[in-house]
């Protein structure tokens, strides 16, 4: 799958692209948008069309991979564009935790220069929320006081992490959850060798993402993924104690784990929600649970904590009935 510097296709998400293209093309634009929802649903994707739209003029020719400016976008060289995204942690070659100041204040200097042609400057944030404070402060002072021919595109995943102040100066669009159908088109497109049933099993598992769906795809094959759910689903302290291996195999294991174990835990509330007689404490346990196993997840990537760890953590709320 291309990444979405290099995608020129947007499936799924119609709706989306057409309310940001209006908003964009309209006679006095707001000057930032923060696009919105879960990961691997194509917002980074449609952002990166947006950033086309506004250095292209609107024209058809934007959307041309062949084409000088979809060419220079995808290679990360045109003079009018600034990507900030998390980098790559050579050491333990995972991404790191954070963007840090010096990255935006030399993006927002940027915004402050001339167009290089008769245009706009933009700033594409990808993972807004991974912003440290001193980062998310500068960020604000340029929302706050906005160049002139400046947007600015945010895409995050967590806006509950941001600044209230960040949010309120920004245009929100909500990017919603790839519909069952597209997703399972796409698999069938990526892994001809998984029939119906796997790809409609990992589709519901990947709740609308994409991105998600790809990862689990080779866990499927593996026949990770199959281990991972029936050992959460027994919740037995000894099946539990053989986790940390199995997630701990790769990348999509892990999330795989966070993943299964989440959708497990929303079905102990919908059973305790239904259940005969006073079922308000086990509610209370099974939310309490869902939130802290949420938490591990987002603290364990923000910050680079051991996987292992998290994935021990993630055992002790799983097995808590």
């Amino acid at each position: 799958m291309l990444p979405p510097r290099a995608n020129p296709i947007l499936l799924g998400q119609d709706a989306a692209r057409d309310m940001l293209r209006a908003g964009l093309r309209g006679a006095r634009p707001h000057h930032a948008w923060l696009l919105t929802g879960p990961r691997g649903i194509g917002k980074a994707t449609l952002a990166y069309h947006a950033a086309r739209w506004l250095l292209g003029g609107f024209a058809p020719a934007t959307e041309d991979p062949s084409g000088t400016l979809f060419r220079q976008v995808a290679a990360g060289g045109h003079p009018d564009l600034r990507v900030l995204e998390r980098s790559l942690d050579e050491k333990k070659q995972r991404l790191r935790g954070e963007i840090g100041i010096d990255e935006v204040r030399d993006a927002t200097g940027f915004l402050r220069r001339t167009a290089s042609v008769d245009g706009w400057r933009v700033m594409l944030i990808d993972g807004v929320e991974y912003l440290n404070r001193n980062a998310a402060n500068a960020l604000l002072k340029t929302l706050e006081e906005p160049p002139p021919r400046a947007i600015i595109l945010l895409v995050c995943q967590a806006p509950q992490r941001l600044l209230p102040t960040i949010r309120s100066r920004c245009r929100s669009l909500a990017v919603p959850p790839l519909e069952g159908a597209v997703v399972t088109r796409l698999l069938a497109e990526a892994h001809a060798e998984l029939d119906a049933s796997a790809r409609t099993e990992i589709a519901r598992l990947a709740a609308g993402s994409i991105g998600a769906a790809l990862v689990y795809a080779a866990e499927w094959l593996s026949g990770a993924i199959a281990q991972i759910d029936a050992v959460i689903a027994r919740a037995e302290p000894a099946a539990l104690r053989s986790l940390p291996d199995l997630a701990s195999r790769s990348d999509g294991a892990y999330e795989a784990l966070f993943d299964i174990g989440e959708k497990r835990l929303v079905e102990r509330v919908r059973a305790a929600v239904g259940g005969a007689g006073d079922g308000g404490d086990a509610i209370a346990l099974c939310i309490d649970n869902l939130s802290r196993l949420r938490d591990i997840r987002t603290d364990t990537e923000r910050y680079n904590l051991d996987r292992r760890q998290a994935i021990a953590s993630a055992i002790g709320l799983l097995a808590d009935r």
